[in-house]
């Protein structure tokens, strides 16, 4: 019996390789909605192509942020569906240096100028649940590099442990605990701080179910008319954004579980950032760029789908 010859026919028919094109700054901090498009466009090369080539050969800064980001992606199944993932050097000497000082490339196999991810190892990788053998483990590393010893950080050891159980508070119920989320930190001998980075890849609080219901019972009580709308859209946002940072950080904004054991999430987060012992303290979440000690926020006009959490404990 002759078999059926339409099957290829049938099968969604792949891209070759995609190649994604970095920014000159590849910074969440000092470039974030250049960066953010780079991370979309590169989420589309999964699902449409072969492979992913990142291709940062006209990189001349490269941050922390950026490498956890990028580490995410490419270890994160959901997102790389699997594929292989392929790197290209910076051309910039000194660009290229701190990029292998970072650690991003554990593991690879050379390709020309192109670097195989597929074995890419991160510093530092959790679990989906709350675990407080890293939040120890995370003081520990990060006081002995500041202090030369261990000592005990109650604030840091506490934002720890709040923001791990908010990757899962602030999430959608539909899609909770699809996500993996990431703790990578850095240790800067230059500074003399250590670096830490967060990242959630679910909603994103600003796009999360309590946020949004407490939108619609608490909507702006202003409207704009007349003049460019899109100018009036992004004030809107901007006033909205503010409300709902303010609200949650006095607590108003509860988790969709309800229960009091997880935590006192974002006012407590709040609380200790501010608390002197952090240098910076940056959360960016959908179109939202928080800076959570001086209680700022601005509208990105790129969305970030998650959560970064990014804040550098110095020493005292």
């Amino acid at each position: 019996m002759q078999q059926p010859t339409h099957t290829l026919r049938n099968k969604k028919q792949l891209n070759p390789e995609a190649v994604i094109l970095a920014p000159e700054i590849c910074s969440l901090i000092e470039s974030p909605e250049l960066c953010i498009e780079f991370f979309r466009k590169a989420e589309a090369g999964y699902k449409s192509s072969t492979a992913v080539i990142y291709d940062l050969e006209k990189t001349t800064t490269v941050t922390e942020t950026f490498v956890a980001v990028l580490i995410a992606f490419i270890k994160d199944r959901n997102i790389s569906l699997l594929k292989p993932s392929k790197f290209r050097w910076p051309k910039d000497k000194a660009c290229d240096q701190k990029l292998k000082k970072l650690g991003i490339l554990r593991s690879f196999s050379q390709q020309g100028d192109v670097v195989d991810l597929e074995h890419l190892q991160p510093q530092r990788l959790t679990n989906k649940k709350v675990q407080n053998y890293w939040a120890k483990s995370a003081v520990d590393l990060a006081t002995k590099f500041l202090y030369g010893e261990s000592r005990r950080i109650k604030e840091l050891y506490s934002i720890l442990i709040e923001i791990m159980a908010n990757t899962n508070n602030h999430a959608d119920r539909e899609i909770a605990g699809k996500y993996p989320w990431w703790l990578i930190y850095f240790a800067d001998d230059e500074r003399d701080v250590v670096k830490f980075v967060i990242l959630d890849l679910g909603v994103g609080i600003f796009e999360s179910l309590p946020v949004k219901q407490h939108i619609i019972r608490s909507p702006l009580p202003v409207r704009v008319a007349g003049g460019n709308a899109n100018h009036h859209l992004s004030l809107l946002r901007g006033m909205q954004l503010e409300k709902v940072l303010k609200d949650l950080v006095d607590g108003k904004i509860k988790s969709s579980t309800q229960d009091p054991a997880r935590g006192r999430g974002m006012p407590l987060i709040a609380d200790c950032a501010q608390s002197g012992n952090f240098e910076n303290f940056v959360i960016i979440a959908n179109d939202g760029y928080v800076d959570l000690i001086n209680s700022t926020v601005s509208v990105m006009n790129e969305n970030f789908s998650g959560t970064i959490y990014y804040f550098e404990l110095k020493k005292n």
